[in-house]
């Protein structure tokens, strides 16, 4: 922000381009995933012609065998992934990390609110002087006027009625 009686300077340009982080490199060698256990089968939901099916009719899915599990491979290489890095870190590390990226964003917010509307103020000051200035001069004007007429009544007033 700046100070009031700090000369007005030029606002600066933006840069031409915003740099972005591209790749994370660590100087550790990252060990291999850990083997994941696979999820819980459940089994698919039974095909049903629910067309046919009349209320209070109950059905029983016994005797259907539940279809077999998906081959290993079917597993996402992602999950291995997200599941070693969630071994990392504790539990709680998300919570913890929204909490701590919140606090940053609103500590900055708050200065970069500050200046902006500093800013702004200052822009449309400016662009208010014009009309500010015109508005001043007729007010001044129609009270310099006023106690002038003023001043001369109260002349005319003392002095004696004289024909000139």
């Amino acid at each position: 922000m700046r100070r009031p009686d700090a000369p007005a300077q030029p606002e600066a340009p933006p840069p031409p381009y915003i740099p972005t982080l591209n790749a994370v490199v660590t100087d550790e060698p990252i060990p291999p995933p850990a083997p994941a256990q696979p999820a819980p089968v459940q089994p698919a939901p039974i095909a049903m012609d629910w067309d046919k099916l009349e209320l209070g009719d109950w059905i029983n899915h016994a005797d259907q065998a539940p279809p077999a599990a998906p081959p290993q491979s079917a597993v996402a290489p992602a999950a291995y992934a997200t599941a070693h890095i969630r071994a990392l870190f504790p539990p709680d590390f998300e919570e913890q990390l929204v909490h701590r990226v919140v606090q940053r964003v609103d500590s900055l917010m708050a200065a970069r609110i500050g200046e902006v509307i500093a800013t702004v103020v200052e822009r449309q000051t400016r662009a208010l002087l014009p009309t500010i200035r015109k508005e001043l001069e007729f007010a001044i004007r129609k009270s310099v006027y006023e106690a002038m007429a003023d001043e001369l009544n109260d002349i005319a007033d003392q002095t004696p009625d004289t024909p000139l």
